[in-house]
């Protein structure tokens, strides 16, 4: 599989060592990615106002501003960010909250994270962004 160079990933997760775990282990399995992290949705928004990453992995619930109310703001910014929101809440329970938020998410792990089901969703959101990127190239 082909990277490309300036795709970005944003880990927001408000337990420094689930972060600490989740960005150290995508790094070591995705070295081409470039990684960003926050520790709550809040600061997760400014991030990626500031590096606008292709992909967000996020918890659900973190202070400040869950990952529901971060994906619908940055889901406003762009709507085609990929995203993966890990919980530890069930199936049921994030449907309700995606819908009524309005909100498109791609994919959702429950903890605690199975990590080559991770890998997996990774894969794929890559595929689909370098699949749209030849589709539709960025003017030079």
């Amino acid at each position: 599989m082909i990277f490309p160079e300036k795709l970005t990933v944003l880990i927001a997760e408000d337990d420094d060592k689930s972060l600490e775990l989740l960005s150290s282990i995508l790094a070591l399995n995705f070295p081409n990615l470039v990684f960003h992290s926050a520790r709550n949705g809040r600061a997760g928004v400014e991030i990626f106002k500031k590096h606008l990453p292709d992909i967000i992995i996020t918890d659900f619930n973190m202070p400040e501003m869950d990952g529901i109310q971060m994906i619908g703001e940055i889901q406003s910014i762009k709507p085609d960010v990929m995203t993966i929101l890990v919980t530890a809440y069930g199936d049921k329970t994030i449907q309700e909250a995606t819908a009524s938020a309005g909100l498109e998410i791609e994919h959702h792990l429950l903890k605690p994270i199975n990590f080559k089901e991770l890998f997996a969703i990774v894969n794929q959101c890559v595929t689909s962004i370098n699949d749209l990127r030849e589709l539709h190239p960025l003017p030079i």
